[in-house]
């Protein structure tokens, strides 16, 4: 995965990254991002379920959020 990053063109607020599978077999995407602010709460991001990358091959992401965040200091974590 590539480190993620801020897409301010998309008007609803999402990051982009880059999947690349280096394996010899399928492999579902199920990541789950998360964003968690200062005081813990945390907003999960589903994102990839139901689709596949193919052996040898990369695909972009777009994790998209259903609101704005709110100004302010955040941790974003990606669980698999």
């Amino acid at each position: 995965m590539s480190p993620l990053q801020w897409d301010p063109s998309n008007p609803y607020h999402s990051f982009r990254t880059r999947l690349e599978n280096v394996g010899d077999t399928h492999l579902p995407i199920q990541t789950r991002p998360l964003i968690i602010d200062k005081s813990g709460r945390r907003t999960l991001i589903p994102v990839g379920f139901g689709r596949w990358l193919m052996p040898k091959s990369s695909a972009a992401l777009e994790l998209g959020l259903d609101a704005p965040l709110t100004p302010g200091r955040y941790l974003l974590r990606c669980e698999a």
